[in-house]
């Protein structure tokens, strides 16, 4: 049955019911008064949005669909790493689909071209459209840098010069206070300017999936045509291409390694302490 005449029906049957439950509460006061008016108030307008819902089903509908508290999207994993480390794994049905990334090391920007070397990139891009039999996705992506192990690296080597400082001021050596002084201050300069701004770096990739009946197949097919697909840009951009492996994988298809919140906070932090709040 149609959906819109169900809720027709049932605001309509639900409002008779209701009026007729207010028709029988007795007249026993003026609180009982008041309960008949809420009730028959209650079905009243069941039964006009009944009668609104021959017209604003498609308002009605989203409100009360919207008060269940789960909506399932999907009950299956979107994808996993491949136990190989080369390929992100995904299943539609019966079907395994593996995904293999390759990255693409571009040196120079077209700014840096002349009209003739712009001319000439431009036509080793479109070979690139024909280099594989098999559909294959080009794509760049500009994502924050990772720096969060260089920091941490560099507040070791902070600490580091400040437990020299310390040693060297409790043994009276004003030639090692001066030296470790030297290194506590290039350090905290390098860290300031390291941590205050943002990095970026553009990472231009290949992608192509295979389908097949077990996981290992389809893996295996993809890896067979990433290697083809490597041959193929090498040979017409005249650079090394390389499989993206392992977490490098999740910086292409995951936000959250996109922007690395801890590198994030870290430039907050420094805004705040310079007082530079936007």
């Amino acid at each position: 049955m149609n959906p819109k005449v169900l809720l027709i029906m049932a605001f309509m049957l639900g409002g008779a019911i209701i009026i007729g439950i207010a028709a029988y509460i007795p007249f026993a006061g003026p609180l009982f008064g008041l309960l008949k008016f809420i009730v028959f108030s209650m079905g009243l307008l069941c039964v006009l949005v009944g009668f609104s819902c021959r017209y604003y089903t498609y308002l009605i509908a989203p409100i009360l669909k919207q008060r269940k508290r789960h909506i399932v999207l999907s009950d299956q994993v979107p994808y996993w790493l491949a136990s190989t480390g080369d390929c992100i794994v995904s299943k539609r049905a019966e079907d395994f689909i593996a995904t293999a990334y390759i990255n693409i090391p571009i040196y120079v920007s077209s700014s840096e071209m002349n009209d003739e070397e712009r001319e000439r990139f431009a036509s080793q891009i479109s070979r690139l459209v024909g280099v594989s039999r098999e559909p294959v996705r080009f794509s760049s992506v500009l994502r924050v840098m990772d720096k969060d192990d260089y920091l941490k690296k560099i507040k070791e080597l902070i600490g580091a010069a400040e437990n020299e400082e310390n040693v060297a001021v409790q043994k009276n050596d004003q030639v090692q206070v001066e030296r470790a002084k030297g290194k506590l201050s290039m350090w905290k300069k390098i860290l300031d300017h390291v941590g205050s701004k943002s990095s970026m770096e553009l990472v231009t990739f290949a992608s192509v999936s295979a389908t097949g009946g077990k996981e290992y197949e389809a893996i295996t097919i993809a890896q067979q045509q990433a290697k083809e697909l490597m041959n193929g840009i090498g040979s017409i951009l005249g650079v090394t291409p390389s499989i993206i492996v392992g977490s490098e994988i999740l910086k292409l298809v995951e936000p959250e390694y996109l922007i690395p919140l801890s590198t994030i906070s870290e430039e907050i932090t420094k805004k705040i302490e310079h007082g530079v709040v936007e």
